[in-house]
């Protein structure tokens, strides 16, 4: 399906948040706040709960039934009202953050999010590792409502290349183990990198602009990460929970590798509920991680 444009109206605060970030290396690679007074360093915010049709589409690009999710603002669309106020927070660091990358993400699901609830949302940097070649700055966004405080916990890590005068040496990457057993497979079209902007804001160039990408070293444009993630999370509610979201606890991935657009990819389980997200089995993997279910 294709995304109606009109999404593009509810995205103001993502779009804010990146055009702050492109901004920043026009203005010497400095935070914003040297403009200005400096954010605190946990923010908090009161939003309105997405509008039902954003949510629908959501869900049906996902690949997930909306009728599962009635009355229950889905998780895996926190990147939506949760990563603006991330950004806002991570400008505080003297990174240059238009260079930052998703690196992993863990979802807990701690209680169902009401939907139509006000949402009330945090955000703050948990910690920053810098080994002089990168930043990996680790962030946690926590959304509730007033009937549910602190019903859905992100713990999101991305980091930031810094020039280097010794060169890094390329970690292998993971592989989809060849005795892991596939629960879902995609066809994503060069358009998914758009939809998924037009869902939660997330403009970057990297996965909507093919000459952008193909500047920054890449074949094609990429599809989000935050994307793949929510894929999987409903290729598991679907197949390995009986249909049923509130039977996730959490779900944690790391981002092994990029998606160029067009691809096809599929999902893979294995023992301990791990995940693993690739072409097959014997295949470099894009995703690697694991889902935990509810117990009782």
């Amino acid at each position: 399906m294709s995304v109606p444009v009109r999404h593009l109206l509810k995205q103001g605060p993502m779009l804010r948040t990146l055009g702050r970030a492109v901004a920043s290396p026009l203005l010497g690679k400095l935070p914003s706040f040297v403009q200005g007074p400096p954010p605190p360093e946990t923010l908090e915010r009161t939003l309105p709960s997405p509008p039902a049709d954003l949510v629908e589409d959501f869900l049906r690009e996902m690949g997930g039934d909306p009728a599962r999710w009635r009355g229950v603002v889905p998780p895996h669309l926190f990147p939506q009202w949760g990563l603006p106020l991330a950004g806002a927070v991570f400008r505080t660091l003297r990174y240059p953050m238009h260079r930052m990358l998703n690196a992993s993400c863990r979802l807990e699901l701690r209680k169902p999010l009401p939907a139509g609830e006000p949402l009330h949302v945090t955000a703050r940097v948990a910690k920053v590792d810098d080994d002089g070649k990168r930043a990996r700055i680790h962030g946690l966004i926590t959304t509730g409502t007033a009937s549910a405080p602190e019903a859905l916990v992100a713990f999101v890590e991305g980091y930031v290349p810094l020039p280097s005068k010794t060169g890094s040496r390329m970690k292998e990457r993971p592989m989809v183990p060849k005795d892991a057993r596939q629960i879902a497979e995609w066809r994503l079209g060069p358009r998914a990198g758009l939809d998924f902007a037009l869902l939660t804001g997330d403009f970057n160039p990297l996965h909507w602009i093919r000459p952008y990408a193909r500047l920054m070293g890449f074949k094609s444009t990429l599809a989000h990460g935050y994307a793949l993630m929510g894929r999987a999370l409903e290729a598991v509610v679907e197949h390995e929970l009986n249909g049923d979201p509130s039977r996730l606890a959490a779900l944690e991935v790391r981002f092994t590798a990029p998606t160029v657009l067009p691809a096809a990819i599929g999902l893979f389980v294995g023992e301990g509920d791990a995940i693993w997200m690739g072409k097959g089995p014997g295949a470099t993997a894009n995703i690697v991680g694991s889902f935990q279910r509810r117990s009782g």
